[in-house]
């Protein structure tokens, strides 16, 4: 069952970031990322509450049966979906209806194409490095850490509820700010702040001082996750844009376990201790973080003509109104 779940995991997130931009104009792709992700993360603060609500009065066949329910009222609503047809360029790729299409060719001319920009290949590299220093330390290592501080299993399902509640308030930001677009340069800053807040750990003693380094990490994941994912919407040709974000899945996904295994050996050993692999993950994080403004293709990222686009559009539109 777990593997079934991984599978449709693997399908699930490329294909809900891919479809976006075939639903809503591109100026609208921030504040639908931002509303997406709002959306997300109050299943995830509100799932819990009402599972604890009936977990006591249902049996898990019932409970099982309830969630079954509403993957399918979701798959209604994804039925439902009206696209419209991408104005996009197209590439040379062959098409899904080509006489002697191969799924190996598809995945190897994502590979090809993403590579073959070095501001995606960059993106996805950080996205790679990033997502290890933050899964297995946030994840993985703060359960075990707050147990040796003493704290018991409600203040971690505290934390948990902060660092949910820290991504609704910095999507409704992203959303309020147009994705921080024209001032990506804030995105590595923001980025080094989350990394402090993980290494604080190291420091935290009292549990209020952990809700506010939670709530600040899980704000500064919302406010790089969208802009990122907004911006690969908008400069990826549609016919590779699936492609892409099965590979920035991998990154951001696909490596966590071994995030979770190099942890794991590091306690299993006694090399370090649960505060210090936090310390260490964070500061790290930090520092791969800054380092994005030292690169030039980062800098002028936001120079790309299918980004820039819709901000020439946006400023066209008042003087043909008026004329």
């Amino acid at each position: 069952m777990a593997a079934l779940f991984g599978t449709v995991d693997a399908f699930f997130w490329p294909a809900r970031s891919s479809i976006l931009p075939s639903l809503v104009s591109r100026e609208q792709l921030a504040p639908a990322n931002s509303l997406m992700e709002l959306c997300h993360q109050i299943s995830l603060v509100a799932g819990p509450v009402v599972t604890a609500l009936l977990i006591g009065t249902v049996s898990y066949p019932i409970m099982f049966m309830i969630l079954a329910c509403t993957f399918i009222v979701g798959t209604l609503f994804v039925l439902s979906l009206q696209t419209h047809s991408s104005t996009k360029e197209t590439t040379s790729e062959p098409s899904t209806d080509s006489k002697g299409h191969s799924y190996f060719k598809d995945i190897v001319g994502g590979i090809r194409f993403t590579y073959s920009i070095p501001i995606l290949a960059f993106n996805l590299t950080t996205s790679l490095f990033t997502n290890m220093m933050f899964s297995g330390p946030v994840n993985m290592i703060i359960p075990i850490h707050v147990n040796d501080l003493g704290w018991d299993g409600s203040a971690y399902s505290s934390l948990s509820t902060s660092l949910g509640a820290g991504m609704i308030v910095g999507g409704i930001l992203t959303g309020l700010f147009k994705g921080f677009r024209g001032k990506f340069l804030l995105l590595p800053v923001i980025l080094g702040g989350m990394g402090v807040g993980i290494s604080s750990y190291y420091f935290i003693q009292q549990l209020s001082f952990g809700l506010v380094s939670h709530f600040l990490i899980g704000m500064a994941l919302s406010m790089t996750n969208i802009p990122f994912i907004t911006y690969i919407q908008s400069i990826v040709p549609a016919n590779m844009l699936g492609r892409v974000m099965s590979l920035l899945s991998l990154m951001s996904i696909g490596f966590g376990p071994v995030s979770y295994a190099l942890c794991s050996f590091l306690l299993a050993k006694n090399i370090a201790t649960p505060g210090l692999l936090l310390f260490v993950g964070g500061i790290t994080f930090t520092s791969i973080s800054l380092c994005l403004l030292f690169f030039r293709s980062f800098r002028q990222m936001e120079q790309h003509p299918n980004w820039k686009r819709p901000m020439v559009e946006e400023q066209q539109l008042p003087a043909t109104l008026s004329s």
